[in-house]
């Protein structure tokens, strides 16, 4: 079946800077061999009642983290989604999923190829080269780091955020 179960995330870092320089211009990188190279970004699912966030990941082909089979075969606009974007809005595979940017006038649309239960989010799945591609970014751009151990060697002045598997618990309690 296209239902994938994922692995807990314990923590992601993401980076201040979306070009993933630092102000020397040097790529910001760790020596952590747990820490994966992800993109994501916020859209927009407008309905009449009201306009809810929905995360888009673009996560590396065969991830330690997300684990989607087929990934490297998604084309095009086709991505996986959360089983909890799924279920809230009764979506499922085939569905063409319209998301909007918040504060421009641009849209993408998405084809359901699966669905995820990676269920803490409201969350997109793309592979980074269709990230990258979709929101014309550089092939090897990345907008932070996924790990399960704690990333030591990056500048904190570097990082914006550091989610911890803690608070995405402590976000699950409060829905």
């Amino acid at each position: 079946s296209n239902r994938q179960k994922h692995i807990p995330l314990n923590s992601y870092v993401s980076l201040n800077n979306p070009n993933y320089e630092n102000e020397d211009g040097d790529i910001i990188t760790t020596n952590n061999k747990d820490a994966e190279k992800f993109n994501m970004t916020s859209l927009q699912h407008k309905s009449d009642t009201l306009d809810e966030e929905i995360s888009v990941y673009g996560i590396e082909d065969d991830s330690r983290y997300v684990k989607i089979s087929d990934q490297s075969a998604l084309k095009g606009n086709e991505a996986y989604i959360s089983a909890s974007y799924a279920d809230k809005y009764s979506l499922s595979v085939g569905d063409t999923v319209v998301l909007d940017e918040k504060y421009e006038n641009k849209q993408y649309e998405f084809e359901v190829a699966g669905i995820y239960d990676h269920s803490q989010a409201l969350a997109v799945f793309l592979s980074n080269e269709q990230y990258c591609e979709i929101f014309d970014m550089d092939s090897d751009a990345f907008t932070g780091y996924l790990s399960d151990s704690e990333i030591t060697d990056i500048d904190e002045d570097e990082i914006a955020t550091v989610i911890t598997e803690h608070d995405i618990t402590k976000m699950c309690d409060q829905l």
